[in-house]
């Protein structure tokens, strides 16, 4: 079977401030027919900040998934979002034998699009293995936060210091910042996404990180 649908719809009115998580991972299990699909819709009017902040979503291997996240900002709205996804559960042997998943994250501001990334993932594809892809990481996160200036990522590129097993690039552009990690286990992506999280909501945000007390529990 097939065709699980979660839809999630959020509108932040002029000066709301919001942050969203989730209290588990979601697990998209092994489908024989249609893909399962989630589909999360923001919309962020001026002066109002989004963070969305979930915890990861763990692919079965076998199976068929569609992930979709799109925000729409007016004005200043600021907006810090990441998405984590585990292809399989190593440990117990699972390594997304047969899977597919299709990501796409957009962000538009003021009608202007700011970013619209798309990722298709087959098991057996090269880019899961190349070096120009995930290099055989089976756990990567997407980190993206505006607004953010350069002279801040640039600073943040220098003192990123991960462990040898976790890879990090950080780009920026029209204000938005975008940040990739490539990691062995969940926990050392999360771990990266956390510290830049803390680094990064004074700035974006105007107040200091207090971490929700779901993510220890």
């Amino acid at each position: 079977m097939g065709g699980d649908r979660l839809e999630l719809d959020v509108h932040l009115d002029a000066g709301a401030e919001a942050l969203l998580t989730t209290p588990a991972a979601t697990k998209i299990y092994r489908s024989e027919g249609a893909p399962s699909l989630q589909q999360q819709r923001f919309v962020v009017e001026d002066h109002a900040t989004l963070e969305m902040l979930p915890a990861e979503a763990i692919l079965h291997g076998a199976c068929r998934a569609r992930l979709e996240s799109t925000f729409r900002l007016s004005g200043t709205a600021a907006l810090c979002f990441w998405d984590v996804i585990c292809l399989g559960r190593q440990g117990h042997g699972d390594h997304f034998a047969d899977g597919r998943c299709e990501q796409q994250i957009a962000v538009w501001r003021d009608g202007i699009p700011l970013l619209h990334d798309r990722l298709q993932l087959d098991h057996g594809d090269s880019l899961l293995s190349a070096d120009w892809g995930l290099a055989g990481f089976p756990v990567f996160g997407t980190l993206l936060a505006t607004p953010v200036d350069a002279e801040f990522c640039r600073g943040l590129s220098r003192e990123l210091r991960p462990d040898s097993g976790v890879r990090l690039g950080v780009t920026q552009r029209d204000g938005l910042m975008l940040l990739r990690c490539l990691g062995q286990h969940v926990e050392l992506v999360r771990r990266e996404l956390e510290a830049v999280w803390h680094r990064l909501r004074p700035v974006v945000m105007g107040r200091p990180a207090s971490t929700p007390r779901i993510w220890r529990t």
